[in-house]
């Protein structure tokens, strides 16, 4: 699946390629052939994720959703746009598998037009870090969540190219199935601003002052998410090595190239990066479930990872740097298919199995 999404990922921006000394077939045969292969991109992480039996640490919670809805008429705690998907998946079949074939359509629908729209010119690159970034399968998990993070990835987009009105209707729809991405308004709109070196100093140091005010937060969330509180999920210390090291990782890759980032326009992916690192060095600790913040900025690293890889004047440097992306995320793409999730007991991703 990876190598055939990245294969025509591939095809598909190299139709549209500016040659040395000449210009990219931009005629309307070039297009549809880089959509073509856009697509032929897109068919395989459907099928993979819309077709999976049992995959997914929620899948089985999912199925009960469906069934609560469909057949006894709960309103469930989900989200009224989750809730109506269910609905009208009901009105045609009482099988569920629909719902995740629907979902995934959606979900990866989304991310792939972001993709195709946004990230045209590395489009095979971004791909593969949408996959071996982990983002692709944990979409098979939380489908609410997921489906708010790529309404999210097009709305901090929107706001980079200043449309604010369509940022704020992707952030509408993102909240009709999980309001949690109503945090990222505020933090896309913040991320818009340009700062001095020493504001980045600042901002860090803010963390500090995040640290101490955690009390009052904490409050402050369970307010908002109240089932949250004295649950599972609520226990300060637990935080993700690999998420803060990630986030500082590419803070300072791309403090390395702000020039090229500022002269390209992309102060936004800069800031979203300082975020990011802020957020999973000082507060994932103390936030349950903090994932449900920081995907909505780590998304963003898809993009931001291949514009600073060509943000590189030398080739060979380049090329340093594309190894060692493409190494160091396929090992943890591999380490993490693999790791057995001790909450339920089993892979939850492999052995992948379909519902055929």
């Amino acid at each position: 699946m990876l190598v055939l999404t990245v294969l025509f990922g591939f095809l598909s921006q190299r139709q549209l390629a500016v040659p040395a000394g000449g210009a990219g077939d931009m005629s309307w045969r070039g297009k549809c052939r880089s959509l073509l292969g856009a697509l032929l991109a897109f068919i395989p992480l459907l099928l993979v994720s819309a077709l999976r039996d049992g995959v997914g640490i929620d899948y089985e919670s999912y199925q009960e959703i469906f069934y609560n809805i469909v057949l006894y008429g709960q309103r469930t705690h989900v989200e009224w746009g989750y809730y109506w998907l269910n609905r009208l998946v009901g009105c045609f079949t009482l099988n569920p598998q629909w719902v995740f074939g629907v979902s995934s359509l959606l979900v990866l629908g989304l991310f792939m037009a972001g993709i195709y729209r946004y990230a045209r010119e590395h489009m095979a690159f971004t791909l593969f870090l949408f996959i071996a970034m982990g983002y692709y399968f944990y979409t098979m998990s939380s489908i609410r969540y997921y489906i708010a993070v790529a309404c999210a990835f097009h709305a901090g987009f929107c706001i980079r190219d200043s449309r604010l009105l369509a940022a704020v209707a992707y952030i509408g729809l993102g909240a009709l199935f999980h309001k949690s991405i109503l945090i990222a308004l505020p933090l896309y709109l913040l991320a818009t601003l340009r700062f001095t070196e020493k504001f980045y100093l600042i901002f860090t140091g803010l963390g500090s002052v995040l640290v101490a005010l955690s009390p009052f937060l904490r409050q402050l969330f369970f307010w908002v998410y109240p089932s949250y509180a004295g649950s599972k999920f609520d226990v300060i210390g637990r935080f993700s090595l690999y998420n803060v090291a990630l986030a500082a990782g590419v803070l300072l890759w791309a403090l390395l190239y702000r020039r090229q980032l500022l002269l390209g326009g992309n102060q936004f992916f800069l800031n979203i990066a300082l975020f990011a690192f802020i957020f999973y060095g000082f507060c994932s600790w103390w936030i349950p479930e903090s994932s449900r913040i920081g995907f909505y900025l780590s998304i963003f690293n898809i993009v931001l990872v291949p514009t600073l890889v060509k943000g590189e004047g030398k080739a060979n440097v380049r090329a340093f740097y594309t190894f060692c992306t493409v190494t160091l995320f396929t090992l943890f793409l591999v380490s993490m298919l693999q790791k057995v999730d001790s909450t339920v007991g089993y892979a939850p991703f492999l052995p992948y199995r379909f519902c055929f």
